[in-house]
């Protein structure tokens, strides 16, 4: 079975860096990059992406959203790009399971 690679903040990402890198106060670079609006997390995802991020195989990702049972999301070109919110707003409510339970009741 092949890793899936953890998907990493740009925040996590830069701090690796710097601790890498022996670079004293690391953190504090950061958090000053984050405030300047020089750093953002990630927030729209491949559907390889978003599978990962949700924990799923991107093949179930894709049968959800032909069952329209997946998080929102937007296509662009032939793939599409799910926001972090609606992925995060889609497992807080249930995931799969809440849609299924609402289309019986």
């Amino acid at each position: 079975m092949s890793s899936i690679p953890e998907l990493k903040t740009n925040e996590d990402f830069f701090a690796d860096g710097f601790r890498q890198a022996g670079i004293a106060g690391g953190e504090a670079a950061v958090a000053a990059l984050i405030a300047g609006g020089f750093l953002a997390p990630k927030v729209w995802f491949t559907a390889q992406q978003a599978a990962n991020y949700i924990c799923i195989s991107e093949q179930t990702l894709a049968r959800y959203v032909s069952e329209k049972t997946a998080p929102e999301s937007v296509k662009v070109g032939n793939g599409r790009r799910f926001h972090r919110d609606a992925l995060d707003t889609w497992i807080r409510n249930g995931g799969v399971n809440a849609f299924v339970k609402s289309v019986q009741s």
